[in-house]
């Protein structure tokens, strides 16, 4: 199945009471993110979310160095599309790398393409 147990979502939403669990799982993932890039950019678009009930247009997560600070310096810039939000985030949280890999099989991001500044 491409989406995640409805047992490990259980458990994740117990010990985080309170909190929706896409909201957690965002904040946790998005947290170590933003610790983690330093060299480069990585934007995540998060496309809006039907289990969220969230009306709003695509957010943008931006991590490590500006645009601008990263064309100059001819470091990388990665752009992904979210489009799975809750299934990407916990996978990610839950799994880390091998989560990031899962999350990409079963389509819950995709690569955007390279926009020329």
């Amino acid at each position: 199945s491409s989406s995640l147990s409805t047992e490990k979502r259980s458990v994740i939403s117990a010990v985080f009471s309170g909190w929706s669990t896409l909201s957690m799982c965002r904040s946790v993932v998005l947290r170590f993110i933003g610790n983690s890039v330093k060299v480069g950019r990585l934007e995540l678009h998060e496309e809006p979310s039907s289990a969220a009930c969230e009306e709003r247009d695509v957010a943008v997560y931006a991590f490590g160095e500006s645009e601008k600070d990263a064309f100059d310096h001819g470091s990388p810039i990665v752009r992904l599309r979210v489009v799975s939000p809750l299934d990407f985030y916990m996978r990610i949280m839950t799994a880390a790398d091998i989560g990031l890999s899962e999350a990409y099989i079963h389509g819950d991001f995709e690569m955007m393409p390279k926009c020329p500044l």
